[in-house]
């Protein structure tokens, strides 16, 4: 279910925008979110599918892929907390400052014209200030 809404909200964005309208909605979705959701929701449904008929057809090779993409799975998500719990945020720190840097409102190149859309939007909706130690 979720592989189909991201794919409908990247390919129909003006559709979605109308239904956001019509239930009275203000939600702020970024184009990478919408990527980041099918690829997950796609890495899940490969890894399920793998444990899947791994079991029914008692296959060795794909019981052990799906064994060693859930133990990935685990790790990563493990890293992911800790990162949190921590604060540690400065190896994410660096490509937000990349794309700063990039933020440039007079450019015409579409890549440019994200980041600045990104970046006006993330201005908009939550009070930048010294908390960030940007």
């Amino acid at each position: 279910m979720t592989i189909g809404l991201s794919i409908w909200v990247l390919v129909d964005s003006p559709s979605f925008d109308e239904f956001l309208d019509v239930i009275g909605a203000d939600v702020p979705i970024f184009r990478s979110g919408i990527i980041l959701l099918i690829v997950d929701s796609s890495i899940v449904f490969l890894v399920t599918l793998f444990g899947c008929c791994g079991a029914a057809k008692e296959n060795r090779c794909l019981l052990t892929t799906y064994s060693v993409s859930v133990l990935v799975i685990i790790i990563v998500a493990i890293v992911g907390v800790s990162l949190t719990f921590t604060g540690n945020m400065d190896v994410l720190r660096g490509p937000f400052l990349d794309s700063l840097e990039r933020y440039d409102p007079d450019s015409t190149s579409s890549a440019d014209k994200d980041i600045v859309n990104a970046w006006d939007s993330l201005q908009q909706d939550v009070s930048i200030g010294t908390d960030m130690n940007l």
